[in-house]
């Protein structure tokens, strides 16, 4: 049985470099400088990193906040906005991939109904025997 990818995922310091293993055994180093981070996400590179997760932690809260968030520089802390921006701006596939599906169905929100494509009928006007389940 295969662990999910994010679950292989390492990450981890030196000191001076951050290391991220992105779950297939290729270690990168990064400078401190070059990494965003808007409290539950890391921007690496072009990767992004969730570091706290809905289910919680992925990784050592107290290892991320003794080790790595300190060695941050203070224009590294950003928001979920400037950090989508930026993995956008760095070429980031999966953000790309997302904020092509939402283009998307924004315009087909706006085309369907000058296309014709939605219900001519509204829910008002259908009658109530097609709602009641007792026959007459």
């Amino acid at each position: 049985v295969l662990e999910p990818k994010a679950w292989r995922r390492r990450i981890g310091t030196d000191g001076k470099l951050f290391f991220l293993d992105d779950g297939n055994g290729q270690i990168s180093k990064h400078q401190f400088g070059d990494l965003l981070y808007d409290g539950q996400q890391l921007l690496v590179g072009k990767r992004m990193v969730k570091i706290a997760a809905p289910m919680g932690a992925l990784f050592d809260k107290l290892d991320v906040q003794q080790y790595i968030l300190p060695r941050l520089p203070k224009e590294a802390h950003v928001t979920g906005v400037t950090l989508f921006g930026q993995s956008l701006r760095r070429g980031n596939v999966e953000m790309w991939a997302a904020l092509s599906i939402m283009v998307l169905l924004f315009i087909f929100s706006i085309a369907a109904p000058l296309l014709g494509w939605t219900s001519r009928h509204s829910s008002a006007e259908i009658p109530a025997t097609y709602i009641t389940t007792n026959p007459r």
